[in-house]
């Protein structure tokens, strides 16, 4: 359905604005406190409702689709064609479809134009208003709070509802289970025994047959908790599996996932909902400041994508790159750079690494001094981290810069009498060859005069 992301922003200046293909996957923005993530996933929920692009957003600059031809759109719509009531009139040109659940009434030719040539001028319009919207869902903190809440159980042989859906697949409704009792230890189950309403209760053991009114599935409902003797994060965390299973939504737009879970929890969320987008064909678009919650998601195996926003208030400059999964692979699967917390330097605008972490400390606090009093020489939105040694600063600065963070170092002094081809060494690593030059002049007068 989707077929091309178009940003506004360059990954750095002279270059040109980042554009990527799109398909079935998560994609994941990142980056410091105010870059834009939050702003950039409501430009494109209003894309996805109105299909407003290009003057009315500042990060959006388009979202391309995928056209059909006429005898496919002809075919998709006669399939949710709904026929006129009993005395309605429906003017020529123009009928009545029923998409996941909602009665739209569209005009033909624009709603075979929005198929046809969906990205010609005013038609990504129309494709947003009569195929996008009702296939899109937009999660923000509140709003992931009602995913459970208790919904008319309708004809369960053509169910309509998410809850309704998984309640009468077998499959789909094991997976899901197994993956919320995995994350919390409890087992979702499908409550039916009351009031011709479907809810959620959570459970010790699995469900005996929760499709029965016996006696067994009745005693396990009693003995179950029901929604609001749950934490937050189990209510959100299984809402949002439940919508990715068994929901109508092809696009799913989810501002801080992380929310009200443990970073192991984050990290466990990001995994499934990157597994569940690529095998039930979603586009699922998320704002998020967890490294767990991405790490989780690269972790996966899905083909992931991960742009990081920054945004330049002094110089009004903003910038859209693309991060390398494979990259970021490795920065997770080295014990050391995971151990040191590199994957949260997405995350700020500026990295500091110092040899030890009593060092880290020391220069995290001046900075934060310094910050607190508006003086120039703070770095704004640092992070410091501590690689253990000298040795192994290159190694976490490298991987950084290669993803676009700015990132610096800060050697003890005594680095020089190791000789100045350690020195060297180091210098080279950091890819420092100006600096390598001075470096080498005022090492060689300390060596003369010891």
């Amino acid at each position: 359905m989707l077929k091309t992301l178009k940003l506004k922003s360059p990954s750095a200046l002279g270059q040109s604005p980042l554009s990527l293909p799109l398909k079935p996957s998560v994609t994941i923005f990142v980056g410091p406190n105010n870059s834009g993530k939050s702003l950039l996933l409501n430009e494109l929920t209003n894309f996805c409702q109105a299909g407003l692009i290009g003057d009315h957003t500042l990060i959006l600059d388009r979202i391309h689709v995928n056209s059909v031809d006429r005898e496919t759109a002809e075919a998709d719509y006669e399939k949710i064609k709904r026929k006129a009531g009993i005395g309605e009139k429906i003017n020529s040109g123009r009928f009545h479809v029923e998409i996941n659940g909602r009665n739209i009434l569209v005009n033909k030719t624009d709603c075979f134009l929005a198929r046809e040539k969906p990205n010609e001028g005013d038609n990504i319009r129309y494709f947003s208003q009569y195929y996008l919207a009702p296939r899109t869902l937009s999660l923000n903190g509140q709003a992931r709070m009602t995913l459970l809440n208790s919904s008319p159980m309708g004809d369960l042989k053509n169910p309509l509802t998410p809850m309704g859906k998984i309640f009468t697949d077998d499959l789909k409704r094991e997976k899901w289970r197994n993956i919320i009792h995995d994350a919390f230890g409890l087992y979702p189950g499908i409550d039916a025994t009351h009031g011709g309403k479907l809810s959620v209760r959570f459970g010790k053991t699995s469900p005996a047959d929760e499709r029965s009114l016996g006696d067994a599935n009745i005693n396990w409902m009693k003995a179950a908790r029901s929604l609001n003797e749950v934490s937050d994060g189990v209510n959100a965390f299984t809402g949002m599996l439940l919508q990715i299973y068994a929901g109508d939504p092809e696009v799913i737009l989810i501002d801080e996932p992380e929310a009200f879970l443990h970073p192991s929890l984050a990290r466990m969320l990001g995994k499934e909902l990157a597994s569940a987008a690529l095998t039930e064909s979603k586009y699922v678009f998320v704002a998020t400041h967890s490294a767990e919650f991405v790490m989780g998601a690269i972790l996966s195996g899905a083909d992931v994508n991960i742009i990081r926003l920054t945004y330049d208030n002094n110089n009004d400059v903003a910038t859209a790159r693309l991060l390398p999964s494979e990259e970021l692979k490795q920065l997770m699967n080295d014990p050391m750079l995971r151990s040191v917390g590199v994957l949260s330097g997405l995350f700020f605008q500026n990295v500091i690494v110092t040899e030890g972490d009593s060092d880290r400390a020391f220069y995290q606090e001046i900075n934060e001094r310094l910050t607190a009093e508006g003086d120039s020489r703070a770095i704004p939105h640092a992070l410091f981290l501590n690689a253990g040694n000298h040795q192994t600063i290159p190694s976490i600065i490298t991987p950084l810069r290669k993803l676009g963070i700015p990132a610096a170092a800060i050697y003890d002094l005594d680095v020089i009498k190791l000789g100045k081809q350690e020195w060297k060494k180091n210098l080279e690593l950091l890819r420092c060859q100006r600096l390598n030059m001075i470096a080498m002049k005022a090492s060689e007068k300390l060596f003369l005069m010891r």
